[in-house]
């Protein structure tokens, strides 16, 4: 179990590449040539983030950490103030956003502790 905790992070980069790398020719599909480009970049440094991750590399491992303590913040603030979402998810709006943030901490403090990083220096 402490092998997931260790990269965690890692594992979500990853998947968000995969679905980056699956957008990319069904937005291609749709007439869109810009977009797919913004998302092909994106998921090449998620890739490389996460590839990185995985060797080890303790400033990478870092800015994973300050990435997923904004993505944090911006859930939390989310909760209060998103309209879109709430419109869009209604009575499902609290507890998506909600179980996704504890979701997200939790990983986010395991992934800190178990490899033993310092946010603050």
């Amino acid at each position: 179990m402490t092998l997931f905790f260790r990269h965690s992070l890692e594992y979500i980069c990853f998947s968000l590449a995969a679905v980056h790398c699956l957008l990319v020719p069904w937005s291609f599909f749709k007439g869109h040539y810009v977009i797919p480009t913004i998302m092909l970049v994106s998921m090449l440094i998620f890739y490389r983030l996460a590839k990185a991750g995985l060797s080890n590399v303790v400033w990478v491992k870092k800015l994973l950490s300050y990435g997923f303590v904004v993505l944090c913040c911006h859930l939390f603030f989310a909760l209060f103030h998103a309209k879109m979402p709430r419109e869009l998810l209604q009575l499902w709006f609290f507890p998506v956003y909600a179980s996704l943030l504890l979701l997200l901490l939790f990983l986010l403090f395991k992934y800190i502790r178990v490899n033993r990083i310092s946010l603050l220096s």
